[in-house]
């Protein structure tokens, strides 16, 4: 048995085996490597996506429950200066004033502040 046949035997074996690999087994490998490296960036793309929509969403619910806050401090501000307000023309007055009877007094003086 001769040697150098041997070899140029196994070589062209293995070309032939390269070559059929490369022509038929490659591409769809590769195909659906390609395929599922484009599902990922899709879902990493869509993930990005949702975590900006829900810190929106956080950021417009936060704003809206202040308001919501703002408004109650305002309109219990505005209950205690007209309570304040009473009291002081009391004092002033050396009387008491009537609240049920200056109810739309104290309407007025709240809508104003």
């Amino acid at each position: 048995m001769n040697l150098n046949a041997t070899l140029f035997a196994q070589l062209v074996v293995f070309l032939i085996l390269a070559w059929f690999t490369m022509k038929f087994v490659w591409p769809p490998i590769m195909k659906a490597l390609d395929e599922r490296a484009g599902k990922i960036a899709d879902g990493l793309a869509a993930a990005d996506k949702a975590k900006a929509d829900l810190a929106h969403a956080e950021r417009e619910a936060a704003e809206a429950e202040a308001g919501v806050a703002s408004q109650r401090a305002k309109e219990s501000l505005r209950e205690h200066a007209a309570v304040l307000a009473v009291a002081g023309a009391e004092r002033i007055l050396r009387k008491e004033i009537n609240a049920k009877a200056h109810a739309e007094l104290l309407t007025q003086l709240k809508s104003e502040l």
